[in-house]
């Protein structure tokens, strides 16, 4: 495909979705270099997408505001005039902007298909955009001193370059993924010889956290709440272990190849994986409750071991 100079990328409202999404991103910088790339996307994702230097504009949709702002947003878009629009959404967003090439709007996956990251990738190449395959490396585009800034603020909680980072995410937007806290709180006690252990998630899952310190014997690092999203990514990229519902930092560890555990209950296992060489799940049945302590702890010291 010859002629691409400006490139609309629609994904979606999901962070964990919309991180699964970026390989996507690395695909059309590696094919298309010099094309202007933007990106239409949710409010959740949108302050990570922000810090990404990838991007010239991300533009934020909310499909709860009303039809003439819907009207104004697509006018907008249809004056930029773009070459390529790759929609992993499956909307009709690029009927109503124009482009001169766009996502299909009928197709049939292949039963190969699997995953969601595959899902989106393939959806890329039935686009006309024709790759083999992709490198991860610096995803996120984290740059120097946003590691810098991330480990003088580890400094001041007394964790130095050399510690070993274990982090454990203990969150999930539905509470039915959820592993129970006082399974984090004993895993967190029987690994702290091991590392630091560090427990994040955002300001809204404090309770969880809360649950989680009232139960454990040795009182981890809690960070719930105390840094965004681009700075959890660069917190996540110097860890030795994570461990983790199925959740935005779960994929975020995977994607960045860390060792990763990913505990799961009634999801999809084949669509939602870690697919990190160094990734682990860890599903005994439909609740999540299922998978005992013990087990996570085995894997968790068999891939420390393995680094």
């Amino acid at each position: 495909m010859k002629n691409v100079n400006k490139i609309l990328l629609i994904t979606l409202t999901n962070i964990g979705d919309a991180v699964l999404s970026l390989p996507v991103v690395l695909v059309l910088k590696e094919k298309y270099p010099s094309a202007k790339l933007d990106v239409l996307l949710g409010q959740p994702p949108a302050e990570l997408f922000k810090k990404i230097s990838y991007f010239r504009q991300v533009i934020v949709y909310n499909k709860k505001v009303s039809w003439l702002r819907k009207l104004n947003l697509i006018l907008r878009l249809r004056r930029e005039k773009y070459d390529l629009i790759i929609d992993l959404r499956h909307s009709l967003f690029p009927l109503f902007i124009g482009a001169k090439r766009h996502t299909p709007l009928l197709f049939r996956v292949p039963k190969k298909i699997k995953h969601i990251r595959d899902f989106y990738l393939w959806k890329l190449k039935i686009s006309g955009v024709n790759f083999s395959t992709f490198s991860l490396h610096n995803l996120f585009a984290i740059s120097p001193n946003e590691e810098k800034m991330v480990n003088n603020f580890l400094k001041t909680k007394g964790i130095y370059e050399q510690d070993k980072l274990i982090i454990f995410a203990p969150g999930a937007k539905d509470k039915i993924k959820r592993w129970r806290t006082e399974n984090f709180a004993w895993l967190s006690d029987k690994l702290t010889e091991q590392g630091r252990i560090i427990l994040v998630g955002s300001s809204e899952e404090k309770n969880v956290i809360d649950e989680i310190i009232s139960f454990a014997r040795k009182i981890p690092l809690r960070l719930d709440g105390k840094i965004d999203l681009k700075n959890l990514i660069v917190l996540l990229k110097r860890c030795s272990l994570f461990v983790g519902n199925d959740s935005a930092p779960m994929h975020i560890s995977s994607l960045l190849e860390n060792p990763t555990i990913g505990i799961f209950g009634p999801t999809d296992v084949e669509k939602f994986k870690p697919l990190g060489k160094k990734s682990r799940v860890i599903k005994k049945g439909a609740s999540i409750n299922l998978v005992k302590p013990q087990e996570v702890l085995e894997v968790a010291k068999e891939l420390i071991k393995n680094g």
